[in-house]
């Protein structure tokens, strides 16, 4: 009885360590491919609240034309388009850090020289976000053209 019950260990102990070899070998693990560092943020030079207060949809007005306006931050600057002929303006944020300063610009041609074009400043009503005040010039010939207002829609 004792012999068989020696080779049934005889039998177990080599099959426990063949089981134990097996585990113990090396086995290739998946290594996650390499991620890249996250893509820095760009974010808008100067006071970036004061560009977040000009985003969004505006009814505007200056002397008898009035058309909507839609502003978003594009980069490091506020990019407003609006229908009055096409136009565009591009602004950052004034040396005072209250007012948008930049260019506007109309077709046909988009040149200031050619009265399609000039500088704009907008001032944000401090009392109500959802209103500004601003003024736009002709080209660099300093004519100012009138009075730009806008309303947030």
């Amino acid at each position: 009885m004792f012999s068989k019950r020696y080779s049934a260990r005889a039998m177990i102990v080599p099959s426990l360590i063949l089981v134990v070899m097996l585990a113990c070998q090396s086995v290739a693990i998946p290594v996650p491919p390499t991620v890249p560092a996250a893509t820095p943020t760009i974010k808008p030079s100067g006071n970036l609240a004061v560009m977040e207060a000009f985003v969004g949809s505006w009814h505007t007005q200056w002397g008898s034309t009035a058309c909507d306006m839609v502003c978003k931050i594009e980069e490091d600057h506020l990019h407003c388009d609006y229908q009055f002929d096409d136009g565009m303006i591009d602004a950052t944020v004034g040396g005072d850090g209250k007012t948008m300063e930049g260019t506007w610009t109309e077709t046909p041609t988009r040149d200031p020289a050619k009265g399609d074009g000039g500088r704009i400043i907008f001032v944000m009503d401090e009392r109500n976000p959802n209103h500004f005040t601003g003024s736009w010039w002709y080209g660099d010939s300093g004519r100012l053209g009138s009075l730009w207002e806008g309303t947030r829609k």
